[in-house]
């Protein structure tokens, strides 16, 4: 493998990302079953990148898991030749159902060697969350560096809960984008559970008009929005868990919607409106580069009846990164905004 597996939460699955060396095939065993991808009963070969789903249940209650690679010779039409299978054994952490713990960033933009010394001294947490603008996708090792920082930061034992930025619809390969990482199919917006916790994945898309100069005419976020819509209006969510939402974009906030970033406000709106009568405990947002948190307010740009918080802090010079470490304990959310050497800025605590 060219990287450890990349696992990320969607729905009640886990969608497992592996990137071979060679053309092969790809299988991944669980307490004695294989699963393979999903390709109308065609195992395949002929990717770079293969994408395989489990149900996070089964996962969670083995705590590991193979992952076999079986490296293409030639797949001829008749007798294909393969070589030998080679396994590789991964731990699972599944010690925690309750009171979680994750590191969460967003805005990394291409600053992987930062980010990865931000995470390093939290490797006790459950999941990572990665909330959008990773960077541009003009190639596909763009992209590649993503999976492989993932990896380096998960080594394959824990899942990230991954939202799609603005910076990462642009670009020749953006639209490659959904069989690199965890989104539903083609979309970036989902349901997501993981033990006590619950939620809704959304994108944004865009943050200017698809008619801006800069796009030409090259998105159709405006539909998407209002797809999207319907799908929150649909979300259903069990009351006994942690709720909330990720969304790259504060589209709800002053500071994020202003000037040219002030866009499609009445389907934003109805967006704001549907998401007040979910329960919502807090919203992660990302995007405007700075930590802040926004209580529940009817006056700001949407209204919205839970906190808003972002939780990443970018450097002007772009030569610096900050996070957050959320952790999920007895009907409580507490945020620990982490500066430049650990340091840590008053808390935020959330009720659930």
């Amino acid at each position: 493998m060219k990287f450890y597996p990349n696992i990320f939460i969607v729905k009640n699955e886990y969608h497992f990302v592996i990137i071979p060396k060679n053309n092969a095939q790809v299988s991944i065993k669980i307490d004695g079953k294989r699963y393979y991808e999903v390709n109308g009963g065609i195992i395949p070969t002929a990717d770079d990148v293969h994408k395989i789903i489990i149900p996070q249940s089964v996962l969670d209650k083995a705590g590991k898991y193979t992952v076999i690679i079986r490296d293409v010779i030639d797949k001829k039409t008749y007798f294909p030749e393969f070589k030998e299978e080679v396994e590789y054994q991964f731990d699972f952490k599944n010690d925690s159902v309750n009171n979680l713990k994750a590191y969460y960033l967003a805005d990394i933009h291409g600053m992987y060697d930062i980010a990865k010394n931000l995470v390093k001294p939290h490797n006790g947490v459950d999941f990572i969350i990665i909330n959008g603008d990773y960077g541009e996708c003009d190639k596909k090792e763009d992209i590649y560096r993503l999976n492989e920082f993932i990896g380096q930061i998960t080594l394959g034992s824990i899942p990230v809960l991954f939202v799609r930025g603005n910076h990462d619809t642009r670009g020749r390969f953006a639209e490659y984008l959904y069989k690199y990482v965890g989104m539903d199919g083609q979309k970036g917006y989902f349901k997501f559970n993981f033990r006590s916790l619950s939620g809704l994945a959304l994108d944004c898309g865009e943050d200017k008009w698809d008619s801006s100069v800069e796009y030409n005419y090259s998105n159709v976020f405006e539909d998407y929005r209002k797809q999207e819509l319907k799908f929150i209006k649909n979300a259903k969510f069990s009351k006994d868990k942690y709720l909330f939402a990720v969304s790259h974009t504060s589209f709800m906030l002053k500071n994020s919607m202003n000037g040219i970033f002030d866009i499609d406000y009445a389907t934003f709106n109805k967006w704001a409106k549907a998401l007040n009568s979910k329960g919502l405990n807090f919203m992660l947002c990302g995007h405007i580069h700075y930590f802040l948190v926004s209580p529940p307010s009817e006056a700001d740009h949407q209204p919205h009846n839970y906190p808003v918080i972002t939780g990443s802090q970018v450097s002007k010079d772009y030569k610096n990164l900050y996070g957050t470490l959320i952790e999920f304990s007895n009907g409580k959310t507490t945020f620990t905004f982490l500066g430049e050497d650990g340091e840590a800025f008053p808390k935020y605590v959330v009720n659930a």
